[in-house]
């Protein structure tokens, strides 16, 4: 092997040849121009040619196996309006039972909604699902938000106006909704836009490839 990989663990070994394989791959080499790279790196030839056969089918298996399906997508889509639901259903319910918005819980919902797009695409992934994944995450977001809105809203309500007034401001009533569209603005600090910015970040990465198009590499 190469004198930068001779103290590394033998994770951290695996782990750099499938980057630097899977970097290759994708830069349009096959089996013979990787062998040949590896030799140009100091590995011995028979040495960068059972790397090689080692790796490059698992990897070109993988990429077939994570490729983009397009019949995937409504059950992935129907996966993350219920991520964004249940996500946004959490976020609030927390925020009405403790009185605080808990920021990291928008990072939780990149999270839920990047996993369950992939679990619902079973292990698809690709750009469409990505772009599912972070539509989700902003919508949990926004409804969590919204929830919290009412019920503050609500509250306001009671001790401005009277119970009467309060009970009309339902969930589901378009002044709220419109009054929520108004003031969306003015709930975003500069905590909340990390946070947003985390949960689309890690929605978006969840259900990304490898980049690998199995079919061009046969």
């Amino acid at each position: 092997m190469t004198k930068e990989t001779q103290h590394a663990s033998p994770e951290d070994v695996l782990n750099k040849i499938q980057t630097f394989m899977i970097e290759q791959i994708k830069a349009g080499a096959d089996k013979f121009a990787i062998t040949a790279r590896l030799e140009e790196m100091g590995v011995a030839r028979d040495q960068a040619a059972d790397i090689v056969s080692n790796f490059y089918d698992d990897i070109m298996r993988a990429a077939k196996a994570e490729a983009f399906s397009s019949d995937v997508m409504p059950v992935a889509i129907l996966a993350a309006a219920f991520a964004a639901l249940l996500g946004g259903a959490i976020w609030g319910a927390l925020v009405i039972f403790t009185g605080y918005e808990v920021g990291y819980v928008a990072w939780g919902l990149g999270l839920l909604s990047g996993g369950m797009v992939v679990l619902a695409a079973q292990g698809r992934k690709g750009r469409p699902l990505q772009i599912v994944a972070v539509i989700s995450s902003l919508a949990g977001i926004a409804i969590g938000k919204y929830v919290g809105f009412h019920d503050a809203l609500q509250g306001y309500a009671l001790v401005e106006f009277g119970a009467e007034v309060a009970a009309s401001l339902t969930l589901f009533s378009g002044a709220v909704f419109s009054l929520f569209v108004e003031n969306i603005g003015s709930m975003l600090g500069g905590f909340d836009v990390l946070w947003v910015l985390l949960a689309v970040i890690t929605a978006w990465q969840l259900p990304k490839g490898m980049g690998i198009t199995p079919q061009r590499q046969a």
